[in-house]
């Protein structure tokens, strides 16, 4: 039950994430929904495909990294949305991700390969079902990736986000044992 309860905050976490990242974006700019996912997927596509750099660290400190790519493809989408200074958003909010991955293991927290597909299936059944599919789909044809690729894609993001939300919901429950 405390799996499911886990899947759940976990999949709001995201879903909440890029709904309002969504809403930031169509709010930011006069441009219709489909050239906003347009937009977001020609970018994230070359990120994934490594036209913004092999992965080279940007920021390394320990066991935390970042590379340029991802800040150049995370900033790129971030300007989409007008953010203001959304390199160092960007450099930010993926330093946060890694240093909250990076405690969570320190701390004995791990996720199977099988626990991460799961987490990874239960939000690709929530994306077939969802009423904006065709946004997706619109996103994956910007991007030129099939559902399987992207689902791959994500497998990483998703371990340390899965990882990170065991941590956090132990803590939450110590704090309010």
């Amino acid at each position: 039950m405390k799996k499911k309860i886990l899947f759940s905050v976990l999949a709001l976490a995201v879903v909440a994430v890029v709904a309002g990242t969504a809403a930031a974006v169509s709010m930011s700019q006069r441009k219709s929904d489909k050239e906003l996912l347009t937009m977001a997927g020609e970018i994230n596509g070359a990120y994934i495909r490594g036209e913004y750099g092999d992965g080279t660290p940007l920021y390394k400190s320990g066991n935390i990294s970042i590379s340029a790519a991802e800040v150049l493809s995370m900033s790129k989408v971030l300007d989409i949305s007008n953010t203001k200074d959304s390199a160092r958003t960007a450099v930010e909010t993926l330093l946060r991700r890694e240093a909250l991955a990076w405690a969570a293991v320190y701390a004995g927290y791990t996720a199977t390969d099988e626990e991460v597909w799961a987490y990874l299936n239960n939000e690709r059944e929530q994306f077939a079902e969802a009423s904006n599919r065709d946004g997706f789909l619109i996103y994956l044809s910007a991007a030129k990736l099939t559902e399987d690729e992207y689902w791959q894609f994500q497998f990483d993001t998703r371990r340390a986000t899965f990882v990170s939300g065991k941590h956090l919901e132990a803590e939450r429950e110590a704090f309010f044992a």
